[in-house]
C-alpha cells in the first residue's frame, strides 16, 4: 500500500446502504430489533472477492470505497486487542462470544465481512469485527474483510516532512468517472453479478446442516430444496439473496409460530407435522 492505479475492474459494484440494509434485515425490522447478533448468525448476500462497496455519502474527492477481499489475521492490526496476547487483552465481556462465532463458522456459515482501514503509516487497521478476527486466527481460516485503501493525494498536499499525503481512494479517484447509486444496479458489463462457483449454494447446504442437526424433530427440519426456494423468493435490492426471509423460515419451523405476526408465507414448503404445513 498505498493502492497502485489503474485497479482491476470489479466484478461487482454495490452501495453501503445496500449492504448495511441486508445485514440489517436480519436484526431489525420497522427500526425496532427482534434478534441479537450474540445469538443469531447473519445471513449475507454472499458477494464476490473484489467487491467495490462505494459509500453514498460523498465527500471532497468523492464517493469512499471499499474492496472486498480476504487476510491472513495476523497480517492486521487489531484496535480492541495486542497479538502478544489476544486474549489477555481483549475486552472479557465480548468473549463469551467467541466460542459461538467460532460453532458458527466450523458449520460453514460464513460471517459477514470486517472492516479495515489503511492508514497512513501504511498498515491495515481492524476497526470493526474483533471477534470475527479472533476466530478465524483460531479456526486457521481466513478472515473476509472490506478493506477501505489509501492513495496519494491528487493534489499533491504535502506534510510538514515534505511527503505527499495519503487520502482514502474514492469511486472517483479509481475510476475518473462520477459514481451515483444506479450504477450500483448495474454491476458488471453483463448485468449479472459473478460468484465463486458454488458458494451460494454451499452457504446454504451449510445453513440447512447446522438447522438440522440442532432440532430435534422432523417436523422442525427442512431441506436443501426448501431452503433454496424461501431464498429465491425472499430475493430483493436490500438482500440479493432472500437470507432474511430465510431465517424467518427456519424460525418458524423450530418454534412452530413465527417471530413476526406478518410473516405468514411459505408454508407450503413446510414438513408434514408442521403445525402451520399445509
Amino acid at each position: 500500500m498505498p493502492v497502485d492505479l489503474p485497479l482491476p475492474p470489479p466484478p461487482l459494484v454495490v452501495s453501503s446502504k445496500e449492504v448495511q440494509e441486508a445485514y440489517a434485515s436480519n436484526y431489525f425490522e420497522g427500526g425496532r430489533k427482534f434478534a441479537s447478533s450474540r445469538e443469531q448468525p447473519a445471513f449475507m448476500p454472499e458477494y464476490p472477492l473484489g467487491t467495490w462497496q462505494v459509500d453514498e455519502l460523498r465527500l471532497a474527492r468523492g464517493h469512499e470505497l471499499s474492496v472486498l477481499v480476504e487476510f491472513e489475521p495476523r497480517d492486521l492490526e487489531p484496535g480492541e486487542f495486542d497479538w502478544a496476547d489476544p486474549r489477555g487483552t481483549y475486552d472479557r465481556g465480548k468473549q463469551r462470544d467467541l466460542e459461538q462465532y467460532a460453532e458458527w463458522l466450523r458449520s460453514g456459515l460464513r460471517p459477514p465481512p470486517i472492516t479495515v482501514v489503511e492508514t497512513d503509516r501504511s498498515t491495515l487497521r481492524v476497526v470493526d469485527g474483533h471477534r470475527r478476527l479472533l476466530v478465524a486466527d483460531a479456526l486457521g481460516e481466513e478472515v473476509l474483510a472490506w478493506l477501505g485503501p489509501m492513495v496519494e493525494d491528487p493534489e499533491g498536499t504535502r506534510d510538514s516532512a515534505g511527503h505527499v499525503l495519503l487520502v482514502p481512494l474514492t469511486y472517483e479517484l479509481a475510476t475518473g468517472q462520477e459514481w451515483s447509486p444506479p450504477l450500483a444496479r448495474n454491476p458488471c458489463p453483463s448485468g449479472r453479478p459473478t460468484e465463486r462457483p458454488g458458494g451460494r449454494e454451499h452457504q446454504l447446504a451449510a445453513i440447512v446442516h447446522e438447522h438440522n442437526a440442532r432440532m430435534s424433530r422432523p417436523s422442525q427440519r427442512t431441506s436443501l430444496a426448501a431452503a433454496s426456494e424461501v431464498a429465491r423468493r425472499g430475493a430483493g435490492p436490500a438482500d440479493r439473496f432472500g437470507t432474511g426471509r430465510l431465517g424467518e423460515f427456519l424460525y418458524l419451523l423450530e418454534h412452530g409460530e413465527p417471530r413476526r405476526e406478518r410473516y405468514r408465507a411459505d408454508t407450503d414448503l413446510l414438513p408434514p407435522g408442521h403445525p402451520h404445513a399445509r
